[in-house]
C-alpha cells in the first residue's frame, strides 16, 4: 500500500502547467491587464504600449506548478501507516469528484525583448494533464463488490502532454479608435494587438482507454486496453487582444481587456510518430489459479502515420482598477475543450497589489476552485524601479499555505528596461 501511494504522490509532484509567465504567479493568474513589456506578448499584446520606458529585456524567468485535486501533504502523511483506517480511506476518496486529477506546468522565457509596439520571445513550456478514475482507488483501498461490473472509460481516465519551444512575435498597442468611423467616437480609448507563435517539440495523448473488472461465481474477469500515441513535430498559433481605458484620471484608472488565444492553433506530429498499446486480460480466474500465470499481457509499440493535435481555443477577459499605490484585478478564462492545458471549465481569479514605499510590491491572488482543480491562494513580493524589477511568487492549493496544500507553485523573474 505504501509503495502504491508513494507512486501516486510522485505523479502528483511531477505533473502540472498552462502557459503563464512567472510574473503572474503571485496573482493566481489574474494578470491580463497587469502585463506589460515581455509579459504582454503572452497575455495581451494590445498592452505592449503600457511599457514605461522604450524597451524591456527579460532573461530566464521561471515558473513551476504541481497540484492534484485530492491529496494534501497532511493527508499523505496520515496515510503513511501500516494499516489504513476506514475513516482515512473514506477521507481520501471523498476528496475526489469522480477521478484524481493531476497537473504539471513549467515554463521559462529563454530570452524576451519588447518595445511599445513590438515584442520577440523565445520560450520553453511543458504541459501535462492526467486523470485516474476514482473507482480504481476504491478497488485498491476497499476491494470490490461481488457480482458488480466495474467499467473504466476515457471520460474518467486520460492523459496528454505538450513539451514545446516557441518563437513568438507580437505587434500591439495600436489605437483602434483611429480605424473606426466617426459615428463610433463614443467608444472608450481602445488598443489592439496580435501575436504569432511558431512551435516545435513533442505531444501525445491517450487515444483509447477501456477497462472491465468483475468478480463473480464464474471467477475473476479482467480486460484492460490502453493506447497512447505520440510524436514530435512543428506547429503554430495566434493571439488577438483588445484593451480599453474605461476610466483614466490623475488618481484612478480602470481598464478592460479581451483576448482570443490559440487562434488557428495546431501541432503537426510528423517526426517519429508511434503508438504504444498495453492490453491485460484474465478470464474465469479462481484462487487456485493465483500461483500460475493467470492473466495474459500484451505490450507493443509500432510506427504510425503523421497526426495533428489541435490546440484548444482560449477566451480570456480581464479588469484592472488602480487608485494610488493600490490595484485590484479580475480575470476570466476558458478553453474550448479538455487538453494538456487542463480542463474546459471556466477559471476565475482575483489579484491585489500594494506598492509599499512606492517600490516594494506586495502581491496576493486567489483562483476559485472547480471540479477540475482546487482553489489557489497566491502571494508575492518584489522590488520595482523604473529600469529594472524582480520578484518571487508562491501558490498553494485548497489552502493558504503549509502542510494542508494539495500542491505548490513558485516563480522567480527579473526584467531590465532602458
Amino acid at each position: 500500500m505504501k509503495k502504491l501511494l508513494f507512486i501516486l504522490v510522485l505523479l502528483c509532484v511531477s505533473m502540472l502547467y498552462a502557459f503563464s509567465t512567472a510574473s503572474s504567479i503571485p496573482f493566481a493568474g489574474s494578470y491580463m491587464q497587469r502585463a506589460t513589456g515581455v509579459d504582454a506578448i503572452y497575455w495581451n499584446p494590445a498592452n505592449l504600449s503600457n511599457l514605461p520606458t522604450r524597451a524591456e529585456i527579460t532573461v530566464l524567468p521561471i515558473s513551476y506548478k504541481v497540484y492534484n485535486n485530492a491529496l494534501s501533504i497532511d493527508l499523505y502523511n496520515e496515510m503513511m501507516v501500516d494499516t489504513l483506517s476506514q475513516d482515512l480511506k473514506d477521507k481520501f476518496l471523498s476528496e475526489m469528484n469522480g477521478n484524481l486529477n493531476i497537473n504539471m506546468e513549467m515554463n521559462t522565457i529563454l530570452f524576451g525583448y519588447a518595445t511599445r509596439s513590438f515584442g520577440l520571445s523565445f520560450g520553453t513550456f511543458v504541459n501535462t494533464y492526467a486523470k485516474l478514475d476514482e473507482h480504481y482507488l476504491d478497488l485498491i483501498l476497499n476491494g470490490n463488490e461481488y457480482e458488480r461490473d466495474y467499467f473504466f472509460t476515457k471520460s474518467n481516465n486520460d492523459a496528454s502532454f505538450l513539451a514545446m519551444q516557441d518563437i513568438t512575435v507580437a505587434f500591439g498597442g495600436y489605437e483602434l479608435n483611429k480605424a473606426l468611423p466617426d459615428v463610433m467616437n463614443f467608444l472608450p480609448s481602445t488598443r489592439y494587438g496580435f501575436a504569432i507563435s511558431f512551435l516545435s517539440g513533442a505531444s501525445g495523448n491517450i487515444d483509447k482507454f477501456d477497462g472491465l473488472f468483475k468478480a463473480s461465481d464464474d471467477g475473476l474477469n479482467l480486460d484492460q486496453q490502453v493506447t497512447l500515441h505520440y510524436g514530435g513535430g512543428f506547429g503554430y498559433k495566434g493571439m488577438f487582444g483588445l484593451s480599453s481605458d474605461l476610466i483614466s484620471t490623475k488618481n484612478q484608472t480602470l481598464s478592460a481587456g479581451l483576448t482570443l488565444d490559440n487562434l488557428f492553433g495546431t501541432f503537426n506530429n510528423s517526426i517519429s510518430c508511434k503508438a504504444h498499446e498495453a492490453n491485460l486480460t484474465a478470464q474465469n480466474v479462481y484462487i487456485v489459479h493465483l500461483n500460475e500465470d493467470f492473466f495474459a499481457e500484451q505490450d507493443t509499440s509500432y510506427s504510425i502515420a503523421n497526426f495533428s493535435t489541435d490546440l484548444p481555443l482560449k477566451l480570456s477577459g480581464g479588469l484592472l482598477y488602480k487608485i494610488g499605490n493600490l490595484s485590484a484585478s479580475l480575470d476570466f478564462s476558458k478553453y474550448s475543450k479538455e487538453s494538456a492545458f487542463g480542463s474546459d471549465l471556466a477559471d476565475t481569479s482575483v489579484g491585489i497589489e500594494y506598492e509599499l514605499l512606492g517600490f516594494i510590491p506586495l502581491q496576493g491572488g486567489y483562483l476559485f476552485g472547480n471540479d477540475s482543480h482546487p482553489s489557489v491562494s497566491a502571494f508575492g513580493v518584489g522590488l520595482r524601479y523604473k529600469y529594472w524589477d524582480g520578484g518571487l511568487g508562491f501558490q498553494f492549493y485548497d489552502s493558504f499555505g503549509g502542510q494542508s496544500s494539495k500542491g505548490l507553485s513558485f516563480s522567480a523573474q527579473m526584467a531590465f528596461r532602458y
